[in-house]
């Protein structure tokens, strides 16, 4: 049984590196790269388990997590400073505390510990089973590993980013729009484009273009590309594989461009753009 899910990490600015989890049988590793030195703690947080914190001490690093990884786990990451100050961060960073730098665990021993020592009436026992409720609240999502793990098993490498258990073709044609759009959807989107297969048919044939393939349901699949012009982003891109002859999925039929694929005998994409400004619609660029 493996799982792998793979977390893209961002400054300010850039993508400063990525954080692949790996759990294979029980045990659940982390590979970590960095594209520059960078020092302080690496904080991260498992939605099912409890935070782990580790010193940073080169650009590539591997280790063991005390927590074992679900295929339903949400994963924040954080790299902070000494002082708490974040440099970095991915995924679901928000469910992390920055300042949690490894002593959570001590931090909830001495409060109990404290609360035992007093003298119980009716309400000081009542805050006491409150302060222990917390435990238990922990151990819950665990419960769920077993149907996890039995649904895993049966998609060995495919990409956790995908839906699964697809019955019918989800559709990759629904979008949200705004202003500065493909800045506030860049972090999911970096991870997308770095945990799934590249499709270079499509990056052959459109230039400054860069295509992945997000797998659904075994061999089924539908592509995401990002195009740029000197560098910065222009257009987001999104399509189904199909011929021509066919029409595409009836809530992208009027939107869509078809672009056919070298060696494909045929065969291509129905692809949607996407503006990477304001996310309006482009049938074609």
């Amino acid at each position: 049984m493996l799982i792998k899910k793979t977390v893209v990490l961002l400054d300010e600015i850039k993508t400063v590196g990525h954080i692949s989890i790996i759990r294979l049988g029980q045990e659940t590793g982390v590979k970590m790269s960095l594209v520059k030195a960078m020092s302080g703690k690496l904080l991260i947080k498992l939605s099912g388990s409890k935070q782990e914190c580790f010193d940073i001490t080169a650009t590539r690093m591997e280790f063991l997590l005390e927590s074992t990884l679900l295929s339903s786990d949400l994963i924040g990451v954080l790299i902070v400073d000494d002082k708490g100050e974040i440099q970095a961060k991915g995924g679901r960073a928000d469910i992390v505390n920055p300042y949690l730098l490894g002593q959570k665990e001590e931090i909830k021993t001495e409060e109990v510990s404290l609360v035992e020592e007093q003298p119980a009436d009716d309400e000081e026992k009542a805050e006491n089973e409150q302060v222990e409720q917390p435990k238990i609240e922990i151990v819950e999502p665990k419960t769920i590993e077993s149907e996890q793990v039995e649904q895993t098993s049966e998609q060995q490498g495919t990409y956790e980013e995908t839906p699964k258990n697809t019955t019918t073709t989800p559709s990759p044609f629904n979008f949200i729009k705004g202003d500065n759009f493909y800045k506030n959807v860049r972090g999911k989107l970096n991870e997308i484009m770095t945990a799934n297969p590249v499709e270079e048919r499509l990056q052959a044939i459109i230039p400054d273009s860069k295509w992945v393939k997000v797998y659904y349901d075994k061999d089924e699949y539908y592509v995401v590309g990002i195009l740029t012009d000197e560098g910065e982003v222009k257009f987001l891109a999104y399509g189904v594989p199909g011929v021509k002859s066919v029409k595409p999925p009836k809530d992208a039929e009027e939107l869509c461009d078809f672009v056919e694929v070298k060696g494909g005998l045929g065969e291509g994409y129905w692809i949607m753009f996407q503006d990477a400004k304001n996310g309006e619609i482009v049938k074609s660029i």
